[in-house]
């Protein structure tokens, strides 16, 4: 397949409507590797019947039709990723951006801005003992539909979180993951 049609075939399997009878929304997050974005965006998603718009979801994807790898051509992951970002827009549908958002949110903004599309971004956070926890678990389960970083990456993460402060103004809501998941989903 070339990479356009690895991209129409990717557009073909997103939601063609709005999946909510309300004025199609966009949460983002930012949040450290292991911190529980992925497993927020899942429960809310199911609670407000919205879109998980995730790159671990493309990877996935890509590999089930052929193209191996934990980090398959990034530059057709990124591909379809922009083409994933702009279809849910023009067509209104709400969605979550299951990623950590830190050095993108003023973009991610300024792109729900530029199609009429409210934009909230939450901060996931969780104990860094919790977070550790998490990622030894993972790298002991072999799951390959889990997210492969490791331990290291969350460090170099975490210290970029530490230099890079998102101004608190910019946070509509902070979700605490060390604890009950279902009190953060109704939070929001």
């Amino acid at each position: 397949m070339t990479d356009q049609q690895y991209v129409d075939a990717y557009l073909a399997t997103l939601p063609d409507r709005p999946s909510d009878e309300g004025a199609p929304f966009v949460i983002g997050m930012i949040g450290v590797v292991g911190s529980g974005k992925s497993t927020f965006a899942g429960a809310l998603a199911k609670r407000l019947h919205i879109y998980v718009s995730s790159n671990d979801h493309i990877r996935r994807w890509l590999n089930q039709q052929g193209v191996s790898g934990a980090s398959p051509r990034q530059e057709l992951l990124q591909r379809i990723a922009e083409a994933r970002s702009r279809y849910l827009y023009e067509h209104g549908v709400s969605h979550i951006l299951d990623n950590d958002l830190l050095q993108f949110y003023d973009l991610a903004k300024e792109n729900a801005d530029a199609f009429k599309v409210r934009f909230f971004l939450f901060h996931i956070v969780a104990d860094d003992k919790v977070i550790i926890e998490r990622l030894k678990l993972r790298e002991r389960s072999g799951d390959a539909n889990l997210s492969q970083v490791g331990i290291e990456r969350y460090k170099e993460r975490r210290q970029l979180h530490e230099e890079v402060a998102v101004p608190s103004s910019m946070i509509d809501l902070v979700i605490e993951m060390s604890g009950n998941i279902d009190h953060e989903v109704e939070k929001a």
